[in-house]
């Protein structure tokens, strides 16, 4: 049976050029998507026109233009909201056709969003201080359960680097779905585990979209930069400032660099991502202190039997955060290697003797 891939809103944002995604698409596969993420975009949209609406308007009716510049213009605001929403759709429909996602019976989905939001089911966040974050990101675990449900399709990949389906609620919600569908199967990736297995080939065969068809997102990130060796040179030795200490080992003897944490396991790739957004997420918890230890930060992140020889400094916390958020940012083609050099320097494990009896015979 076919694969059916589900692509969020992040993905989307990351990917505009739908001729790459689908001539990246395999032949056992289909490319899906939620009409919740389609509107997410047009509100995106909506935001972006009305602020750059209400800036252009501020502009003239400033009494230095009426005197100087004198820059006249009239815009019909209800007009460009409907192009946009317009051009998104028609966009969108172009390329996945029929394989939109819609959302179920609207009275039936309100309960459902309703008793999800009051026991904080994933994607919402039982947080206390986070109110209903998650909203979106559940509708759209809604509407894939419910598609999955009557779909004829057995395996579903949903695409997405959103915190709320990527973090520690995707055992969760992997759980939830094999409960609800037992006999399906459904995995939860980011956007470079989906890029390893889909190779770009040629566009061609594609639709091509004309200038009036492709919508222009208000937030389109620009062409990915270059990093200079120096640039990279200096990211690597915030790493190791970052998981590495000097240790004194007495009036006799150098000094050595040692590893600060020891752990019960080797992190892989998506670990060492959920550390890096976890730790980004709660800066501001650490915007007053001058060290910080990471030992109940690890426990939380399910780390077990974890040691931390000394506090993190607070220079060396931000530049690492500072460093990774600015790669996949703007650096993202080398955010994988990143992340590998992230997970080799967090790579000192703790071996556990729990076999070892105490009556050791000598």
């Amino acid at each position: 049976m076919n694969r059916c891939i589900i692509f969020d809103t992040n993905f989307m944002y990351e990917n505009l050029d739908l001729r790459v995604v689908f001539s990246n698409k395999n032949d056992d596969e289909d490319n899906f998507i939620s009409d919740i993420v389609i509107e997410e975009i047009k509100a995106k949209n909506y935001r972006g026109i009305t602020k750059i609406y209400d800036n252009f308007k501020t502009i003239l009716e400033d009494s230095l233009n009426e005197k100087y510049l004198k820059i006249k213009g009239e815009t019909n605001l209800e007009e460009a909201l409907n192009n946009s929403d317009n051009k998104v759709e028609s966009y969108y429909k172009l390329f996945f056709k029929k394989n939109i996602i819609r959302i179920y019976s609207k009275e039936k989905m309100y309960d459902d969003l309703m008793a999800r939001s009051k026991k904080k089911i994933a994607p919402f966040t039982d947080n206390k201080s986070s109110s209903d974050k998650g909203f979106k990101d559940t509708l759209i675990w809604m509407t894939t359960l419910n598609f999955a449900v009557t779909s004829e399709y057995e395996e579903f990949v949903l695409v997405t680097s959103d915190k709320g389906f990527i973090n520690n609620n995707k055992n969760n919600l992997i759980s939830e779905f094999k409960e609800l569908i037992p006999d399906k199967n459904i995995r939860i990736i980011n956007s470079i585990e989906f890029d390893k297995t889909h190779p770009e080939n040629s566009t061609d065969l594609f639709p091509n979209p004309t200038n009036n068809e492709i919508p222009v997102i208000s937030y389109r990130k620009e062409d990915y930069k270059k990093l200079s060796e120096q640039a990279i040179k200096e990211y690597k030795e915030i790493v190791m400032k970052f998981f590495f200490c000097i240790k004194d080992v007495g009036p006799f003897q150098s000094d050595y660099e040692d590893y600060v944490f020891t752990l019960n396991r080797k992190p892989d790739f998506q670990d060492a991502i959920e550390f890096l957004d976890y730790i980004l997420e709660k800066r501001n918890q650490f915007i007053f202190h001058e060290s910080i230890s990471f030992y109940e930060i690890l426990s939380n992140l399910g780390y077990e039997y974890v040691e931390q020889y000394q506090d993190i400094g607070k220079d060396a916390y931000t530049d690492l955060i500072d460093t990774y958020n600015s790669i996949k940012t703007n650096y993202l083609e080398y955010l994988e290697g990143f992340i590998n050099l992230i997970c080799d320097s967090f790579c000192r494990v703790k071996i556990q003797y729990n076999n070892i009896k105490e009556d050791l015979q000598f």
